[in-house]
Formats: structure tokens, sequence, C-alpha cells
């Protein structure tokens, strides 16, 4: 629209999720298992580990972070090409042993299970132009888990999260902003049921895929009715 598209020539259709692939469940033994306590306040990634996630900020803001606050654990889903760096990094910031890297999972219920075993999803992206056209898997993963997320203030993530409603957004320069809105987080676990509440309601509303499904057809049987006139 930018450029001069009008609107009306425009659709958007989202991606569609079933309500039941990423949900809320018990995942007490999971979260003792990977070494998390219950006074443990865990902050949880997931995806592809490439460069453009901008994992390599939050590893240099974490150290300092972590030093005054104890109860912050990191949970790192996934594996690419930025893994080895990722984990030499919280090696050299002395939290190696604050931060869990699984590697790739087997299927969608053990992600499901690991998202649970969570307290918080991090939404992460460097900040490119392009960036902001992602709504990201991680993103509509962790709400539909019930997670509150910690989110890179990008364009097409606003459309899903508003800030201090489904979880928080955070400029992707500014630890300062990652760690106030971090904090927040850490310290109110009701705040935190809450946003995950909001948050799972908000996307079984914007990816259901009956909803999905009829606006494709609403759209495909549009196109016919002008094709055909």
């Amino acid at each position: 629209m930018a450029k001069g598209i009008p609107a009306e020539k425009i659709a958007m259709i989202r991606d569609a999720v079933f309500p039941d692939l990423f949900r809320p469940v018990e995942a007490h033994d999971l979260r003792s298992h990977l070494g998390f306590g219950p006074e443990d306040v865990v902050l949880c990634h997931h995806g592809i580990l490439h460069p453009n996630k901008g994992l390599s900020r939050v590893m240099e803001w974490l150290p300092e972070i972590m030093r005054r606050e104890p109860r912050l654990k990191f949970l790192v889903i996934g594996s690419g090409p930025e893994y080895k760096r990722l984990k030499e990094a919280a090696s050299r910031g002395s939290i190696a042993d604050r931060v869990v890297f699984t590697g790739w999972l087997p299927d969608h219920e053990t992600l499901n299970l690991h998202l649970n075993a969570s307290d918080i999803g991090l939404v992460m992206r460097a900040g490119h132009y392009t960036d902001h056209f992602h709504v990201t898997g991680a993103l509509i993963h962790s709400m539909m888990a019930a997670l509150p997320v910690l989110a890179v203030r990008l364009k097409g993530i606003c459309e899903i999260v508003t800030d201090g409603r489904e979880g928080f957004l955070f400029d992707p320069d500014s630890p300062s902003e990652f760690e106030q809105k971090l904090q927040q987080l850490v310290d109110k676990p009701s705040l935190r049921r809450s946003m995950g509440r909001q948050g799972r309601a908000r996307a079984l509303q914007e990816f259901d895929v009956q909803r999905v499904a009829d606006r494709a057809f609403a759209l495909f049987a549009s196109l016919l009715q002008v094709a055909d006139s």
C-alpha cells in the first residue's frame, strides 16, 4: 500500500494452526528434567538458529541481566548455523549453566511440551527491513501454548501483539527496553498468566482453521465472480 497498490487489490490470508497442535499442558516433569526449579523463570526461544534472528544480541545482553536476576533461565530449542556460536557466547558470558540448548526436537508434541515447561516465549529478529513482514511460527506457537510473549517490535508482529496485553514488545536495538520488559514478566506471575490467556485467545481468533478457510474461500469466490462478469 505504501508503494501505491490500492488497498482493495490486497488480500491478506493468515496461516492456519489447529488449536490442539500447540496448547497448554502439564510439563512439570520435563521442567525438572531440564534442570529448572519451581522458582526459576524460563525464557524460551525456538526455531532455526540463524543470524537474522538476532539471538547473538540476546546472548550479549543476558549475562548482566542474569547476574542481577538469579531466577532467570534460558531455553533454546532448535539448531542451525548459529548453534555453535551461541553456545560459545553462553560460555564466554559465564551463563552456560543457566542456558539449555536442546537441538532439534523430534515432533510437534515434544515441542509443545517444552514450550509448556517454559514461562515466557521470546520472539527475536535483528530488525532488518524484511523482518517487518514476518508473523513468525515461534510467535504463533508460543501464544497457542498460552505463553506470554516478549517480542521484537516489528510491523507484522504488532498486528498480533499489543504491548502490555498478550505480552511485551521491545526494540531490537534496545537492551535496556528488553531488560525492563523481561523483568516485569519475571516479577509478576499473575501478569504472565493473564497475558498467556489473552495470547491464546488472540491466536485462536487470528489463526483459526475455519476462519482462515472461510476468508480464502470468499476471496476465490469473489475473483471467480469478477472473471465471469
